[in-house]
């Protein structure tokens, strides 16, 4: 999948948040008093700043940290919007979206229990891009997808680092496994490993710059690479074929200086292990048949 900037502007984004606002409060999810209603008001405040070219004129104690965590996740839940707000109420995931606008506001305070509303936000912000992208998205467990004859199962992970990830890809073989055997749908059951980036390659605390787009996207390819080269050897062992591949989702904040870009950006990775596929030849096209349609401008 080629590196995807954002198509709208940090104006947009800001602006967006206000129709976001409205459907979670026609759903009956809470806009206030929490993350979400934090990340509108700090966007505003960006842009308001960004636009009259002020933006490092911030308050110190906003950091980094805190103008990277309000882009992106504003970014992901217009995503999220724009994916779902035409579903029928009883499609809407309103669960997923109750914890997801929960949370502390920044990825460096969570624990344990605290980093749940955020591993509902990457679940639902991946539900969406496949929207988006024309798939039809059938559940919220993680995220199931129909796909040609097949049912693929993504199993969402947040590692905080790398010691932490093995035990996340275990963790993700068993709960696509117990998928497999409660799938009473009559499709091929597939799994597919998504694992959220950001907090191991540091993309939650630096922004990304670079002079073109061209580096942008050579800097992106290689991180992921190096990423995948260092971390491979956690998920090759996994003896269930029906495992098609780990996807690798990062999300940054970048500046490139020609052209002037400022803005969000979000690129999956996709490292797959066909090999010791049960059906190599429809497997191989069953996944190449993925990449396509993620790799093609979303709908709408």
């Amino acid at each position: 999948m080629s590196l995807e900037y954002e198509g709208f502007s940090l104006k947009q984004i800001s602006a967006g948040l206000d129709c976001v606002e409205k459907w979670l409060n026609d759903k009956g999810i809470a806009v206030t008093n929490n993350r979400f209603a934090e990340i509108k008001e700090n966007m505003l405040m960006i842009n308001t700043f960004y636009g009259q070219g002020r933006l490092d004129e911030l308050p110190p104690v906003w950091g980094n940290e805190k103008i990277i965590a309000s882009i992106v996740e504003a970014t992901s839940f217009v995503n999220i919007y724009k994916a779902f707000k035409d579903f029928k109420d009883h499609r809407i995931p309103r669960k997923s979206l109750k914890k997801a606008v929960e949370g502390p506001y920044l990825s460096q305070d969570e624990n344990g229990k605290t980093n749940e509303a955020r591993n509902f936000l990457f679940e639902l912000e991946l539900a969406a891009i496949f929207t988006l992208k024309g798939l039809e998205v059938l559940d919220f467990n993680d995220v199931s997808f129909k796909l040609d004859d097949a049912i693929c199962n993504i199993q969402c992970k947040r590692p905080m680092s790398g010691k932490s990830l093995n035990g996340h890809i275990k963790k993700a073989v068993q709960q696509g496994q117990n998928f497999f055997d409660r799938e009473k749908s009559g499709l091929v059951p597939r799994g597919i490993i998504a694992i959220s980036i950001d907090k191991m390659l540091g993309t939650d605390k630096q922004v990304i710059r670079t002079l073109t787009a061209h580096t942008l996207e050579n800097h992106v390819n290689n991180k992921l690479k190096e990423f995948v080269e260092q971390h491979n050897d956690k998920w090759s062992m996994i003896k269930d074929h029906r495992f098609l591949a780990v996807f690798v989702f990062m999300r940054a904040v970048v500046e490139v200086k020609n052209p002037l870009t400022f803005g969000p950006i979000r690129h999956i990775g996709i490292d797959h292990f066909l090999s010791g596929s049960i059906d190599q030849v429809k497997d191989t096209q069953r996944l190449q048949l993925l990449a396509k349609l993620l790799a093609k401008q979303e709908k709408g």
